[in-house]
């Protein structure tokens, strides 16, 4: 009875976690649906607001002048024509510290939710990354004037279910252990090492000047600051993945490390349906007191952002990341014997996405 007891414990556990796995993808595809409705029952119409709220000297541009498709009505014997411009979301430069208005929101892709869901207050989310790692992440207004806008983000996430599934919703088998040994025998468990419950506060502080970002004219720059730190609420913190350099820098704080994040953006408006982006990033990834790998990461970035319709945009661009991979290279010295150097790894990354905007 024992042997058949001890049996049944790990089919009890996968069906443990296919319960959990579907409750996750129910609130995730819940928050993805209810969030945009919510916005969209919160907009105010016809007109959005003026952008700096707290600026009464800020001027506000006629809604007649936005960019969007415009429809002409035809001209009638003894009348003039009149020209009727259909609702248009601005197209506006992304990843700043502005706020929108209440009930604006946008969500792509790969991009997340972002709802602002009240005034000066946007509440943030990644839909496909919610369903195993709930997270959440609130972005305050603090500042709003035409010169400086000052926005201040906090938020935490709990990624363990995704380090404890395996595909297609986990990690569990490619970027951690699998532990399928312990299958066959429960006394190899002690040798295999999962990570036990790790929660992840963050805070950020985002400055963005030059053109407003709801205007459509000129640049706009933005520089941002993030802390983020995993705590072990059980078991211990893991050894950093040391993978690709974006997946490395991502889930450094899930796997129980320290990870900070200074970003440089520039945005352009080129035309009516082109915005040129820009963007340099470096993160300070802590490694374990024993480890010689450098914990600096550098990042480049390029794209542009094109404007497919009234409300719809496709983004382009590619990164370059930099990083200690442990890579070595062999160099023919000064006396003609070969000498081992260290360098660092280049990985290119190319980015597209599709983002809707309201």
């Amino acid at each position: 009875m024992m042997g058949a007891s001890r049996g049944n414990v790990r089919p009890f556990l996968a069906s443990q976690q296919c319960v959990a796995a579907g409750i996750a993808i129910a609130l995730g595809l819940a928050a993805s649906v209810s969030l945009p409705a919510y916005a969209w029952a919160q907009s105010e119409p016809p007109s959005p607001p003026p952008p700096y709220p707290d600026d009464r000297a800020a001027p506000v541009a006629p809604r007649a002048t936005r960019p969007g498709p415009a429809v002409t009505a035809p001209a009638s014997t003894g009348a003039a024509a009149t020209e009727t411009v259909l609702p248009a979301a601005p197209f506006r430069a992304r990843e700043t510290a502005d706020v929108g208005p209440r009930g604006s929101w946008s969500v792509g892709v790969f991009n997340p939710v972002r709802v602002t869901v009240a005034d000066g207050v946007e509440v943030e989310l990644h839909p496909l990354v919610a369903l195993t790692a709930p997270h959440l992440m609130l972005r305050f207004a603090h500042v709003r004037r035409p010169g400086l806008r000052v926005t201040g983000e906090y938020g935490v996430g709990v990624p363990t279910l995704a380090f404890r599934l395996g595909k297609p919703l986990g990690l569990r088998g490619d970027l951690v252990p699998s532990c399928k040994v312990t299958a066959a025998d429960a006394a190899l468990e002690q040798w295999c090492t999962q990570l036990g419950v790790v929660v992840v506060p963050r805070v950020a502080v985002a400055v963005s000047g030059g053109a407003p970002a709801w205007g459509e004219a000129g640049h706009t720059w933005t520089v941002r600051a993030e802390v983020a730190k995993g705590i072990a609420a059980t078991g211990e913190a893991m050894a950093p993945l040391e993978a690709w350099a974006p997946v490395d820098a991502a889930l450094h704080p899930s796997m129980g490390h320290l990870r900070g994040t200074l970003t440089a953006r520039w945005d352009y408006a080129a035309t009516a349906r082109l915005r040129l982006r820009a963007e340099g990033d470096v993160v300070y990834a802590q490694q374990p007191a024993a480890s010689d790998r450098s914990p600096w990461l550098m990042a480049g970035y390029a794209g542009v952002d094109v404007r497919t319709s009234a409300r719809t945009r496709v983004t382009l661009g590619g990164y370059l990341w930099n990083q200690d991979q442990h890579e070595v290279a062999v160099t023919k010295g000064v006396d003609g014997y070969g000498v081992v150097e260290r360098v660092r790894t280049l990985e290119g990354w190319p980015t597209v996405d599709f983002v809707w905007t309201h």
